[in-house]
């Protein structure tokens, strides 16, 4: 994994049916704008179906906090790739961060 674009906290688990609003801290940066997310899973663009419309990514300073992400009813098992772009201090920039979602009849 490249740890360059990889969030230190990647991965990370939510159950089945939870919705949880993740931050990303862009350490050390001066100005952070214009959020854009794209979530994955297998491959294929589901951010319009696991992001909670009507709900707006927040800046504040150097971190950024996003729409809600709802992990989907029978997705335990599967993984969703975030993609963060924001414009921070001039530049373009992307972060990653695995979610793993885990079954409600998970053992582990």
């Amino acid at each position: 994994m490249n740890n360059g674009i990889w969030l230190i906290e990647s991965p990370v688990q939510m159950g089945e049916g939870e919705v949880i609003a993740y931050s990303v801290d862009w350490l050390g940066a001066s100005k952070v704008e214009t959020p854009d997310v794209i979530v994955y899973k297998n491959g294929q663009d589901v951010t319009s179906t696991v992001m909670v419309s009507g709900d707006s990514h927040v800046v504040s300073g150097n971190v950024v906090t996003l729409k809600k992400i709802t992990a989907q009813n029978n997705d335990g098992g599967n993984q969703y790739v975030v993609v963060v772009e924001c414009g921070v201090d001039n530049n373009i920039e992307r972060r990653k961060f695995l979610v793993q979602v885990v079954g409600g009849s998970a053992e582990t």
